[in-house]
């Protein structure tokens, strides 16, 4: 598995998108982290992610880029 540290302002949602280019990934991601899809993330924390979905999307919303 893949995974990302969780960076100041982000939220969960953000995060299953940036990583995975679809919204409907949310429920995997919470699952694989042991969160809710409502949760807070703490910066520092890191996630891991399912698989990229949606590559384009994934590299749209990525601050990385």
């Amino acid at each position: 598995m893949k995974t990302k540290e969780v960076k100041q302002g982000q939220s969960f949602l953000d995060i299953v998108l940036q990583n995975t280019g679809s919204i409907d990934n949310a429920v995997a991601m919470s699952l694989l982290n042991d969160c809710s899809i409502t949760s807070d993330v703490v910066p520092g924390n890191v996630l891991e992610f399912s698989e990229i979905t949606n590559k384009e999307l994934s590299i749209y919303f990525s601050v990385d880029n």
